[in-house]
């Protein structure tokens, strides 16, 4: 009983234990996946240095005798060896006898798909059919499986912080102006559309105008935070869904 206990929290700890996605913009795009005793970069991938390579070295030229067995001269004057002459292997030609008669041509046997590719094209009018058909197919899966998707990825993720500082200036103080409010609005935007995805539990958003000069930067982080009890949790929001959807369209049918 103790056992079973004890094997039943170790369970509860790892489902519990926090997984962090740490994305990052500061000139470059950076992500990192951080466990309590585990940290792995995502992106970018780091390359391995590469080892330096000496150049390889030119196999030295052996030098061509120009003796022969001891004595002085050229190579050129080193007989070469005598071959000998090779008997030529006829081959028999096979009797006619041994020819087995041809077979007979079987008749070819219809094949369905043959027969689908002679018939004729559909028509424009049966093309809109099914096109139609489709789409009513596509929207009535997205209509059932849309609600769970949305509670499955809401209760998957959730943003621990986003943070943005924008710095803008356009050399004029009204165009400045007019740029950081349409700014502050995109972002909030952004952060609400964000917030229905998933819960935002911290945000900070920031935009300072440079009304003296022209000027841009940008720099932003989030941190996006789940578990194992989180992703089985939304597994099994989504498979209750499909579970559903089948026995639906299964009664229908019948």
């Amino acid at each position: 009983m103790i056992v079973a206990a004890v094997i039943l929290a170790l369970i509860v700890l790892i489902a519990l234990i926090p997984i962090r996605i740490e994305a990052e913009y500061r000139g470059s795009v950076s992500v990192v996946l951080r466990l309590p005793f585990f940290t792995k970069r995502l992106f970018p991938k780091e390359r391995p240095k590469a080892e330096e390579q000496n150049p390889p070295r030119m196999a030295e030229a052996s030098p061509v005798p120009s003796l022969a067995a001891g004595g002085t001269g050229s190579a050129a004057s080193v007989p070469a060896p005598k071959r000998e002459p090779t008997a030529e292997i006829t081959r028999e030609a096979k009797p006619a006898a041994n020819k087995e008669p041809k077979k007979k041509a079987r008749p070819a046997k219809k094949n369905k798909n043959n027969e689908a590719k002679n018939a004729a094209p559909p028509t424009s009018e049966e093309k809109a059919e099914s096109l139609a058909e489709k789409l009513a197919r596509y929207l009535d899966l997205a209509a059932e499986f849309l609600g769970p998707l949305r509670k499955a990825v809401r209760r998957l993720i959730k943003a621990e912080s986003i943070r943005a500082h924008v710095t803008v200036g356009a050399g004029e103080a009204d165009k400045t102006a007019e740029t950081a409010g349409l700014l502050w609005g995109v972002g909030y935007g952004l952060i609400g559309l964000v917030n229905r995805l998933f819960l935002v539990e911290s945000h900070d958003l920031r935009i300072v105008p440079e009304y003296r000069r022209r000027a841009f930067g940008a720099e932003a982080d989030c941190i996006l935070r789940t578990n194992i009890a989180n992703i089985i949790c939304a597994a099994a929001i989504l498979g209750i869904a499909f579970v559903r959807y089948k026995l639906k369209h299964g009664r229908k049918k019948k």
